[in-house]
């Protein structure tokens, strides 16, 4: 709503400030549902609702049918995917680069999610800059590492010395992560458009 904090400050000081305010509340509830942003409905097959899980998927895996998602909606949900990754299965490091770039993939994706503005030229270059000062992003248990020294040629580790299950799941979050640090570096490099 245009002017939202002006109106609001109007309506509160008239005299009859009480049934506007009631009044703006109620169009305010009535119509929640509409400003609501909310991941998982940005995160569903269009066809079948099924929930989409690599960011840059181009067909459904439970329907098969063409996702068709802007550009946009797959960088949301590959940043979405990257906090998610951060908090669960990558090792914290106590870096500042680290913790400047979970800041900073935070802000981008509230920013996109809340007020449809992609990322910056600026943002997009720090991103950047701090992935290659980060050195590595590395799976919790330490067993798959991915190099970002270049962010355009990253590379996975895998330590196999350790045992086959683990090698496994470690292989797997390894090239998840690796896969969506990918088409996070290419849409930092190349921007998106809305």
């Amino acid at each position: 709503m245009r002017n939202l904090n002006d109106q609001s400050m109007e309506y509160y000081k008239k005299p009859e400030s009480d049934s506007n305010l009631k009044y703006m509340f109620d169009l305010l509830q009535q119509n929640a549902n509409k400003n609501t942003r909310d991941m998982k409905m940005v995160r569903e097959c269009p066809n079948c609702g099924d929930r989409i899980l690599l960011s840059h998927e181009e067909e459904c895996g439970s329907c098969g049918l063409s996702i068709g998602w802007p550009e946009s909606i797959k960088l949301l949900v590959c940043m979405d995917n990257l906090m998610w990754l951060f908090e669960q299965k990558v090792k914290i490091t106590n870096s500042s680069e680290f913790s400047e770039f979970v800041c900073l993939v935070e802000l981008m994706t509230d920013k996109l999610l809340r007020k449809q503005e992609p990322p910056s030229l600026n943002q997009r270059e720090i991103a950047l800059r701090l992935m290659h000062e980060m050195k590595a992003i590395t799976v919790s248990n330490g067993g798959a590492a991915i190099d970002t020294t270049n962010p355009e040629k990253l590379k996975i580790y895998v330590d196999t010395s350790i045992e086959k299950n683990l090698v496994e799941d470690n292989t797997l979050f390894g090239m998840f992560i690796h896969s969506e640090l990918e088409f996070f570096v290419g849409n930092m490099i190349n921007g998106i458009s809305l």
